[in-house]
């Protein structure tokens, strides 16, 4: 690469100074974190000679310098050095631009082929995957395909899924919250009603494993059973069941009749 040395002036024309003038290979982090890599051009002060150029000349001979005019001026070479840099940066962009879109495209062409798109299982059918993993695994992704933070291809997904599996993303996007009304009179006996379970889930307590069930009834009340008898359904079940009322009460600011001694009906 471009190597010489040279004699300037200062700016007020004083002292003649020798400088070395050369090319260097410098990295940078581009786009997307990628190392990149530019020629720039240097020019540094080596040190005063005299303010006599002749004098000045010796003594770069005494130094062992050879000095020769230089290829480039200071403003020229921050000029060149901007705009080397520069088309580097905008270079290393238009890559890391056509990896992503290289990357976004193979990522939407296994999702039309109704394969999962990410990590150790791409490549694996969504079919595969609910087996191994659970219909929760495919409400995960259908609800997280619909949050703003979701990238393009879980958006995607998430609406191919819901098309495939039309019954899960029922289940999935089952709302929990009533409407904002009681249902019934505490004390009074429920026959038969009409109720679609949108929440099972429990604890272990120091008395014990307690069910949790929520339901809502076709008017749309918010039914809630806590206990230590096992109900016979899960999310998204419609089923008929009686019971008695046992209280009405409101958490967090939801309205919930609180349900017990439930028998579900054939």
């Amino acid at each position: 690469m471009y190597s010489r040395h040279y004699i300037s002036t200062g700016d007020q024309t004083k002292m003649y100074t020798l400088r070395h003038q050369f090319e260097e290979k410098v990295s940078f982090l581009g786009e997307g974190g990628v190392a990149e890599s530019a020629v720039v051009m240097r020019d540094w002060h080596i040190q005063n000679l005299s303010n006599n150029s002749e004098q000045a000349i010796k003594r770069a001979g005494e130094l062992g310098f050879k000095v020769q005019k230089p290829k480039f001026t200071l403003e020229e070479i921050i000029r060149r050095d901007s705009e080397t840099v520069q088309a580097a940066r905008e270079a290393a962009e238009e890559r890391f631009l056509t990896t992503q879109k290289m990357k976004l495209d193979h990522e939407l062409q296994l999702v039309k082929d109704h394969c999962f798109p990410f990590g150790r299982n791409e490549g694996r059918t969504f079919e595969w995957m609910i087996s191994d993993k659970g219909d929760d695994w495919a409400g995960y992704w259908m609800n997280y395909g619909r949050q703003e933070s979701a990238n393009a291809t879980v958006q995607f997904m998430g609406k191919v899924l819901e098309s495939l599996y039309p019954e899960i993303a029922r289940i999935t996007f089952l709302s929990d919250s009533g409407n904002g009304k009681y249902f019934g009179k505490i004390g009074v006996r429920q026959k038969k009603i009409k109720v679609t379970n949108v929440a099972s889930y429990g604890f272990d307590g120091f008395y014990g494993y307690t069910y949790i069930e929520k339901f809502l009834t076709e008017s749309g009340e918010l039914l809630m059973y806590m206990g230590s008898a096992c109900i016979d359904c899960r999310k998204g079940d419609e089923l008929v069941i009686s019971f008695g009322i046992k209280l009405h009460e409101t958490y967090e600011g939801e309205h919930q009749t609180k349900i017990q001694r439930v028998k579900v009906h054939d």
